[in-house]
């Protein structure tokens, strides 16, 4: 968010969701906008019509087991998501820190994994080992278009240079 969104910019993200993920948008000084979100995950058609009035540059999701609901976003919707991302220019930013906890059913590729065409530059995939590996483990990564890559990798850089070498090759080994 914070390398992304600048004083101004408008946001999106589904409510309920994380408190942590909300701050995070809001330090920015963006103005952050809710859309509710159930049982299938996030309501595209409230989505689609926000979009339309406040042009947000970013949308955030959790598409699979998201918190505090649980819902995991369908195939089709993802794909619908992504046509919105395309039609109203905004990045969508997919957090999937429990995508890895499915106890049954089909796994629902990433949005971005899905991305094709021009839908490859409005999506990024952030995870970490957090929820999976070890609670106290903070390592993720993200897959993201050339541009937001560079700028997430020189924000990281310029906060703490870089996360344990050795609990870096701990989770390599692992992987």
């Amino acid at each position: 968010a914070r390398v992304m969104l600048q004083p101004g910019d408008a946001a999106v993200i589904e409510t309920p969701a994380f408190p942590n993920s909300v701050q995070a948008l809001r330090y920015t000084g963006a103005a952050v906008h809710t859309v509710p979100s159930g049982p299938s995950g996030i309501d595209l058609d409230a989505l689609d019509a926000l979009a339309a009035r406040v042009r947000p540059k970013m949308v955030c999701v959790v598409a699979s087991f998201s918190n505090p609901c649980g819902a995991t976003i369908s195939r089709e919707r993802r794909l619908r998501l992504l046509e919105l991302a395309v039609r109203h220019r905004f990045l969508i930013v997919e957090d999937d820190p429990y995508g890895e906890l499915r106890f049954a059913g089909e796994t629902v590729p990433p949005i971005a994994a899905l991305a094709e065409g021009q839908a490859r530059h409005w999506a990024v995939y952030i995870s970490s080992m957090s929820k999976t590996m070890a609670p106290a483990l903070r390592i993720g990564w993200v897959v993201a278009p050339a541009e937001v890559r560079r700028r997430v990798v020189g924000a990281k850089a310029a906060d703490d240079m870089a996360c344990s070498a050795w609990t870096q090759e701990m989770v390599a080994q692992y992987l």
